[in-house]
């Protein structure tokens, strides 16, 4: 069994609905952002579950909140790859997050590192999202869970430090 179709040999590939469309174009430049990511979420799980084990906070498992994640980004990916006005299925509840009063250097532990990779990567996928919109229609959820999730990554790779026992670097 073959597990190419040799239609994308030449560059391009299919939108949801069947239309072909150039692998250049910025659609496709914001769903390889979104796969990125979801590939650097899963290895920053994969060091996650070891971790955890040592931490003293077990007060939420925070590899069952990026698996969920995870699927969240298929999501967007799916949207994204669909055309706006049928596209009526992606929705994402929030998080508020707290305000921050300086700046953090990215780095601590290795897993934390990641982290900050993951959200940079969020950014560029989010300004790749946004380029989007100036030729296309895109569901406006896709843009505020993409600024919402870069702030949880942040957070969240503040968190990992702290039961790392690393301290964040703040710039001054």
């Amino acid at each position: 069994m073959s597990i190419y179709t040799k239609k994308g040999d030449k560059g391009s590939t299919s939108l949801y609905g069947g239309r072909r469309v150039s692998k250049s174009i910025v659609r496709l430049e914001v769903i390889g952002c979104i796969d990125e990511l979801n590939s650097l979420l899963g290895l920053i799980n994969s060091k996650l579950k070891d971790e955890q084990k040592t931490w003293t906070d077990k007060s939420f498992t925070l590899t069952n909140r990026i698996e969920r994640i995870q699927g969240e980004l298929l999501q967007v990916g799916a949207d994204i790859a669909t055309p706006y006005s049928a596209s009526t299925t992606f929705q994402k509840n929030i998080d508020r997050l707290p305000k921050l009063r300086y700046f953090i250097i990215p780095g601590g532990s290795e897993t934390a590192s990641i982290a900050q990779l993951a959200r940079a990567m969020t950014r560029r996928a989010e300004r790749n999202a946004v380029r989007l919109t100036k030729g296309a229609k895109l569901n406006p959820n896709v843009l505020k869970y993409l600024n919402r999730l870069s702030d949880w990554l942040f957070i969240t790779a503040r968190y990992i430090n702290k039961n790392s026992g690393e301290k964040d670097k703040i710039w001054n």
